[in-house]
């Protein structure tokens, strides 16, 4: 049986979030193919946490403390007074960037001491085979166990383009000098890794250019191909899913703002996760439902489903997560980021403009014919490019000399 160590920062109960989907589809693959999977995650004590044991999918969980103590050779009053400062930020909200940017060492490295320290436990303890890494904000892990020992395949899945999404969330305190200076120093911490996985195809011919020593593959998000409905009728016109992040809050604001005074007030429209937490709009054909149980239901009983995002980074997994119910998406140009085709995309109706969203919408729900046949093209699309046999094999791949 091959021992992985897979690092997640993030504690979590259900799979409430897009990267949460992601880490889980994983982590079914790896339960699938025998391996022994040890994580290690930041705590949180809100988060009772034993979602990934009691499914099976890890064989142990490890936390360690979010809060980073002050670099001994530190000796600089105000860099001290910041570092205690976004200490006791991430205590509290350890899933959250700053509000306020430290410097680009503080941004990209966030390392701990008792992080380093369990892995090197970990490590010392089971001599893996395999470490797995998301996000190369955590990258040094590498570093660390080879000094106690390992050397075996190490991968890296960087989830997100790190100098482009702190750019994106601190613009304009980010001078383009400094996202240069975020960008080098993402490259120097992905180097570190044999494979660097990309769930972006933007990110994946980016950073091949740079990183050439190391693998790079295209691993997009992928599901399960859903049953087809049984539903007899939609309870939904149009459906929205996401999780309470600043480009989702941003997008639905837009939507509420800009399309919805152009469509019909007799269509049922559904908003669910975190993100109705950030929603003040109000009006009678506007449901709110908050955290939902059963996905297929709310799926299955949604006509279709739509993506308003204007910035953000990395592969949307609600689009992908749409297509594989068969269900077309009405989406901005954002809603494709990290597709390896842009155009055509049958099952997804693209645009930037509010007229021309509304326009799509009419279309979808009035004319049958041509939703049925966007409904094709969706489950098409899905299949050719996000299902898991397409994707279980590239994994495969990857594995096969560690298998």
């Amino acid at each position: 049986m091959n021992k992985l160590l897979y690092f997640f920062p993030q504690k979590f109960a259900s799979p409430t979030d897009g990267i949460y989907t992601r880490i889980i589809t994983v982590l079914e693959y790896l339960k699938y193919r025998g391996f022994k999977v040890d994580m290690v995650s930041f705590d949180n004590p809100a988060i009772e946490g034993t979602y990934l044991l009691d499914k099976g999918l890890v064989n142990t969980m490890h936390y360690v403390s979010a809060v980073a103590k002050p670099h001994p050779g530190i000796k600089e009053p105000l860099r001290f007074i910041q570092w205690k400062l976004q200490n006791q930020y991430y205590k509290l909200f350890p899933s959250k960037l700053s509000l306020k940017p430290p410097d680009k060492v503080l941004l990209l490295h966030r390392m701990t001491d008792e992080l380093i320290q369990k892995v090197k436990e970990l490590q010392i303890e089971h001599n893996y085979d395999t470490l797995l890494v998301t996000y190369a904000y955590w990258a040094d892990i590498v570093k660390h166990l080879r000094s106690v020992g390992f050397t075996g395949r190490s991968i890296i899945d960087t989830t997100d383009f790190l100098a482009l999404q702190l750019y994106n969330t601190h613009s304009p305190k980010l001078s383009f000098k400094q996202v240069g200076e975020l960008f080098g120093d993402e490259i120097e911490l992905m180097s570190q890794y044999n494979d660097i996985w990309h769930i972006s195809y933007e990110e994946y011919l980016l950073f091949s250019n740079f990183l050439s020593s190391s693998k790079h593959t295209f691993i997009p998000q992928f599901f399960e191909e859903k049953i087809p409905s049984t539903v007899a009728y939609f309870k939904y016109d149009l459906m929205f899913i996401g999780s309470d992040n600043l480009y989702n809050e941003e997008g639905i604001i837009w939507f509420f703002k800009e399309v919805y005074p152009l469509l019909e007030k007799n269509l049922k429209i559904a908003i669910a996760g975190k993100i109705c937490d950030k929603i003040s709009f109000e009006a009678p054909n506007v449901f709110k439902l908050g955290f939902v149980e059963d996905a297929d239901a709310l799926f299955w009983g949604s006509k279709f489903t739509f993506c308003p995002l204007k910035r953000g980074a990395g592969m949307k997994v609600k689009v992908i997560e749409s297509l594989s119910y068969g269900i077309p998406v009405v989406s901005t140009f954002k809603g494709i980021d990290g597709f390896m085709n842009k155009q055509p995309l049958g099952g997804i109706l693209l645009t930037d403009s509010a007229v021309q969203m509304a326009a799509q919408i009419k279309k979808l729900s009035d004319d049958t014919v041509y939703y049925n046949e966007q409904c094709k093209l969706a489950m098409q699309l899905f299949r050719e490019n996000f299902s898991i046999q397409k994707n279980y094999k590239q994994l495969d791949e990857i594995f096969v000399s560690a298998i």
